[in-house]
């Protein structure tokens, strides 16, 4: 049904590339949950699900004001990403999985010029999904967000 509708589908999760508000590259077609990746916990789709209404009601109402395509670049040590892209440079919450288990890791996050955030995680396994927030101000005039596992 995706392929059929030409939408742009993630070569690792399988679902739907969609940017900081769960929309696909057709306007108005949004996907969340299971649809999008495979979720380990419940919660974590009720989560996404609330999220993601907030871009649906922007959509609805057209209160959403495109500013840059921004990319996310995958860097050592992760399978994938959910956002792929970002269109506006709001508070977003990310989903990782990593390729392999590991302990003490870092996620760097950055511009290509500077580190924006480090979030340090005791353990990491592929079967878990990892989700971290950046906030506006500090996705706050990026032109390309790059994302690595150390």
């Amino acid at each position: 049904l995706s392929r059929e509708a030409g939408i742009v589908l993630d070569n690792i999760t399988g679902g739907p590339q969609v940017d900081e508000r769960g929309q696909a590259n057709v306007p108005g077609i949004f996907a969340c949950g299971n649809v999008l990746q495979v979720h380990d916990i419940v919660d974590n789709v009720s989560l996404e699900a609330e999220y993601i209404v907030e871009g649906v009601a922007e959509f609805l109402e057209r209160k959403f004001a495109k500013k840059q395509e921004v990319k996310i670049e995958l860097g050592e040590g992760l399978r994938y990403v959910v956002p792929q892209t970002l269109l506006r440079l709001k508070d977003t919450i990310f989903s990782f999985r990593v390729n392999q288990p590991g302990e003490k890791k870092v996620f760097v996050f950055n511009d290509g010029k500077r580190v924006i955030k480090k979030k340090f995680l005791r353990r990491v396994n592929p079967a878990e999904m990892i989700r971290i927030k950046l906030s506006s101000s500090e996705l706050e005039e990026i032109k390309t967000l790059k994302v690595r596992l150390v």
